[in-house]
């Protein structure tokens, strides 16, 4: 089972990688200024096409009205599972980038690891998760 404290620190970090509001490795901003941008773009955009919508504010719109990842995803004809594998990823990089900076430790890590994709699962999919 999955300790609450810990879900909700790792909900938030999908939604934040899952809206592309994570911030790059500081030596490749303090090097290429731009690069952070262009990341954050990045990640934005193939979000975007994974759930197949057009813009940020569209999706923060739905879900504001209820709507969880895997219906927007759906109601675009796509694969809600595509958008939990794209957050399992960007999560995994978040807590890979963690460990090497040693801002985690290995048992923390290797926690956190173990649970991700429940967690991304319930955060795409909200309540019916158990049945995804």
């Amino acid at each position: 089972m999955i300790h609450a404290k810990r879900m909700l620190m790792l909900g938030t970090l999908a939604v934040a990688v899952a809206l592309g509001s994570q911030v790059t490795e500081r030596e490749t901003v303090k090097a290429d200024p731009s690069s952070k941008t262009m990341n954050r773009d990045a990640e934005a955009e193939e979000f975007l096409r994974v759930l197949g919508a057009s813009t940020e504010e569209e999706v923060k719109d739905a879900l504001y009205a209820g709507a969880t990842l895997a219906e927007i995803a759906r109601s675009n004809d796509r694969d809600p599972q595509d958008v939990v594998r794209l957050q399992v990823r960007g999560l995994s990089q978040q807590l890979e980038l963690r460990l090497e900076r040693g801002n985690i430790s290995p048992e923390t890590f290797a926690l956190q690891m173990e649970e991700i994709e429940e967690i991304v699962k319930h955060s795409v999919y909200g309540k019916q998760s158990a049945n995804a």
